[in-house]
């Protein structure tokens, strides 16, 4: 997942579509473990895809849930990345009013932070804001803020682009020296950091403050040298600017023959830049469409993995409530079984005690003297032995006192006698 967070980010600006592509298998990645801090990333990336790809609407959906996941995560830092993006979206829509106050949320932010990077950053996109709404003082002060910051920081990239917007608001209120002396220093800094477009388009605005102040001689050859730089480079925005600048300046001079012959280049080359942006506007939606078109691809893979996963699931729940009804229904047997067997044997034990008692029962032939009783085999018993035989009882031998006056008069009464 954070592999694939860097492969997106590493194509944020050089191929928007891979970034997208790489973006949205983290996100889906991200919400399957639950990963919020990667899932935010994941976002940002999809936001600025879109964004580059011309699709704003899709762009800021992305970036405002990326920034929600940083509030939840209460993590300022991303907090204030994400505003910063968020504002320079509202630029290319020119929503200015909404840049400026999401600039200033995530200026403060990086300020609470103590972040010098993003202090410098929300000053400078800030000052732009300013200087396109013409409140050239705040955009002054803003840029200047952005300046310390950059020399204290050590970053003379930044350092050379904000001179040069600090010259341009300087060339609009025609303070020719000031403007002059912030394109220069721009210069020489961009020289030092080989950075040759920017080296060429300072070279162009030297030109343009010489052109302004009337020294043609100084304006003709930085203007030479910004055109050939830009040619070398194919920068073709600069180029026309300068082919521009030249006829004018020839014009100027009544040299119209080399004045038309500039005016038709530049016509040439705007142009082609108005067929490269239509075609580039034209690849843009051909590319949002195929990025749309594998959005609702995945979308339909995820909701059919979703089914079989559902259907999954089902299968285990039915197998295991069958397994359930199975032991139930086997238990329930088990224990049916059980129970006749159990009301077999309490049968037998009761129809073996209604035998014996059956034994017992009925007309007993006795002797009328010896009281004998007579099987149903013929023969006489002792009624002791019949009993016993035909029952549980067993016998003890005692003698009643009647038997025992009768028998053993004598001795019965002197033991009669004896025990009062």
């Amino acid at each position: 997942m954070d592999v694939l967070n860097r492969l997106a980010k590493a194509n944020w600006y050089n191929s928007p579509s891979e970034n997208l592509k790489y973006s949205q298998q983290a996100k889906e990645l991200a919400i399957e473990l639950n990963d919020s801090t990667q899932l935010a990333l994941a976002w940002n990336s999809i936001g600025i895809g879109n964004y580059l790809l011309g699709d704003y609407d899709a762009s800021l959906d992305a970036y405002f849930k990326s920034l929600t996941i940083h509030e939840l995560l209460d993590n300022k830092s991303g907090i204030s990345g994400v505003l910063n993006s968020i504002a320079n979206l509202y630029i290319n829509l020119s929503q200015y009013d909404k840049a400026l106050e999401t600039f200033q949320r995530s200026l403060d932010l990086a300020r609470g932070l103590r972040n010098q990077e993003g202090v410098m950053r929300a000053c400078n996109n800030m000052g732009w804001v300013y200087k396109q709404q013409g409140q050239d003082s705040t955009a002054l002060d803003a840029f200047q803020q952005a300046l310390e910051i950059a020399r204290t920081l050590d970053q003379p990239e930044t350092e050379a682009f904000t001179l040069n917007n600090i010259g341009e608001i300087y060339f609009k209120q025609k303070r020719n020296k000031e403007a002059l002396f912030c394109f220069k220093e721009s210069l020489r800094i961009v020289e030092l950091q080989n950075l040759h477009e920017r080296v060429a388009w300072s070279t162009f605005n030297i030109g343009q403050v010489y052109l302004q102040i009337h020294d043609t001689a100084q304006a003709l050859a930085y203007l030479k040298k910004s055109l050939a730089l830009s040619e070398s480079l194919n920068v073709k925005e600069l180029i026309k600017e300068n082919q521009l600048a030249l006829s004018e300046l020839y014009e100027s001079q009544g040299n119209m023959s080399k004045a038309l012959s500039l005016y038709k280049a530049y016509k040439a080359v705007n142009d082609s830049l108005f067929n490269e942006t239509s075609s580039r506007k034209i690849a843009e939606m051909q590319t949002r469409y195929e990025t749309k078109q594998m959005e609702k691809e995945m979308e339909l893979l995820k909701k059919n993995e979703d089914i079989q996963e559902m259907n999954i699931k089902r299968q285990q729940l039915i197998i295991f409530y069958g397994f359930i009804g199975f032991s139930l229904v086997l238990m329930f047997s088990f224990l049916t079984a059980y129970q006749k067997k159990r009301i077999s044997e309490h049968k037998e034990e009761l129809e073996e005690a209604m035998a014996e008692i059956k034994k017992l029962s009925g007309l007993l032939p006795i002797c009328a003297h010896c009281k004998k009783i007579r099987d149903d085999e013929g023969y006489w018993e002792q009624i002791e032995s019949f009993i016993a035989s035909h029952s549980e009882a067993r016998f003890s031998h005692g003698i009643c006192p009647e038997c025992a006056r009768k028998y053993y008069g004598e001795y019965y009464e002197k033991m009669e006698k004896k025990t009062w």
